[in-house]
C-alpha cells in the first residue's frame, strides 16, 4: 500500500500505523485488546501485533469516548479531571467549550483495529500514522502541501493521543494531516524523539504519489540527509 520510494527516502524508524474500522476482526492477526492505554502497544505495531478497541473493552475511558463514543465519566467529573487534576485548560470552562467544539467517532462496526498497513483492508481504513522525527516531520509537512496552494491542510490540534489519530479530522474524506502524539499522558509509551503525523487515506494517496520530481528527489533534501551522515560519523 504505502510508496516504496518514499518510505525509502525518509528513512523511518517505526513501521507505519493504520487505524480500522472493521466488521470482520479474522482479516488481521495477533490482535489483541488493550489493557490501558492503547500506546503502551507501540513496540508490539512494530512487531506485525494488532490492537483491538470495541465499545465494551476500550482499554482506557480515553480511548473509549474517542475512538468508540463511549462516556465512561459524568461531564463535570470530566472537566475537573482535565482541567483541574491534570490542569490541562486554565478552567473547567475553558474546557468545557473545547469538548463542545470536537466530536468523537462512531464505529461503523464496532471493531476498531490499530496496527500496521494492511492491504486487505483498505476500504476499511480510516487514518495512517507515521512515527517520526522531526527531520521526517518536516518532509512529511512539506509532502502534505506539494499539491496545495493557499488552502491549509495541516492541523496542529490540542487534544488527546487517541483523538489524534482519528477523530479531530473534521472529514475523513478530505485530504487532510495533523501533527499528532502531543498528548502528555501518551507520550510515555514512545521514544522521547518521536512524534506522529497522522493522515486521512486521501492524503496518504497524495503522500505515495510523491516521486524523484519533488522535494524529495531534489538538493535541499539530499543535502539534509548528507549533513545527518556526516553528523553520525563524526561521532
Amino acid at each position: 500500500m504505502e510508496s516504496v520510494f518514499l518510505v525509502r527516502q525518509l528513512d523511518l524508524n517505526y513501521s507505519i500505523t493504520g487505524v480500522y474500522d472493521t466488521p470482520d476482526t479474522s482479516l488481521f492477526s495477533n490482535v489483541e485488546a488493550p489493557s490501558h492505554c492503547l500506546f503502551a502497544h507501540f513496540q508490539r505495531w512494530q512487531q506485525g501485533q494488532y490492537t483491538l478497541i470495541t465499545p465494551s473493552v476500550p482499554g482506557c475511558r480515553g480511548a473509549g469516548r474517542w475512538l468508540c463514543s463511549e462516556v465512561a465519566m459524568p461531564h463535570a467529573k470530566f472537566l475537573e479531571f482535565l482541567a483541574r487534576t491534570e490542569g490541562l485548560k486554565e478552567s473547567e470552562e475553558k474546557m468545557d467549550v473545547w469538548l463542545g467544539g470536537v466530536q468523537s467517532y462512531k464505529p461503523r462496526h464496532g471493531n476498531i483495529v490499530i496496527g500496521p498497513l494492511a492491504d486487505h483492508s483498505r476500504e476499511h481504513l480510516l487514518s495512517v500514522t507515521f512515527w517520526v522525527n522531526p527531520d521526517q516531520l518536516s518532509a512529511l509537512l512539506i509532502g502534505a502541501q506539494y499539491h496545495s496552494g493557499a488552502e491549509e491542510v495541516v492541523m496542529a490540534p490540542f487534544g488527546s493521543g487517541c483523538g489524534q489519530l482519528l477523530p479531530l479530522f473534521p472529514n475523513l474524506d478530505e485530504p487532510r494531516a495533523m501533527v499528532a502524539a502531543t498528548d502528555i499522558a501518551m507520550r510515555q509509551h514512545l521514544p522521547a524523539e518521536v512524534l506522529g503525523f497522522t493522515v486521512t487515506p486521501p492524503m496518504f494517496d497524495r503522500l505515495c504519489s510523491l516521486g524523484a520530481d519533488s522535494f524529495l528527489g531534489k538538493p535541499f533534501f539530499r543535502r539534509m540527509k548528507e549533513s545527518r551522515k556526516n553528523l553520525q560519523q563524526q561521532q
